[in-house]
């Protein structure tokens, strides 16, 4: 996989783990956190948690798995996202020179569904 794709799908993650973090076990928020938001190698995680490698790749696997199903059935991180196309949409294809109290409501609106 390229270096752009990787960015990309560690950032979907990292939004999925936002949204849906909440839905999954503690501990595998806990493993998910420490590999994408700190980083950490699974050998780092396994030694810091006193658990198997293996362990900590299952338990990401199935995290990841998890967050996916969520927003399938769910479509949350869609629709915000969408949301926000449209906001972006309305700015910057609409004149509002005359009148910055929409753009800063526009950006306020924005602001709130991300």
């Amino acid at each position: 996989m390229s270096g752009k794709k990787l960015v990309k799908q560690h950032n979907y993650l990292c939004i999925l783990l936002d949204y849906y973090g909440n839905l999954l076990t503690q501990r595998r928020q806990q493993i998910l956190n420490m590999s994408l938001e700190d980083d950490m190698s699974l050998s780092e995680i396994a030694e810091t948690l006193n658990i198997s490698r293996q362990a900590v790749h299952d338990n990401i696997q199935q995290a990841v798995e998890q967050l996916k199903q969520y927003e399938s059935y769910l479509g949350i991180v869609h629709k915000d996202q969408s949301l926000v196309s449209k906001v972006d949409h309305i700015l910057n294809n609409y004149g509002f020179d005359q009148n910055p109290e929409i753009i800063c409501e526009l950006e306020e609106l924005k602001a709130m569904i991300l």
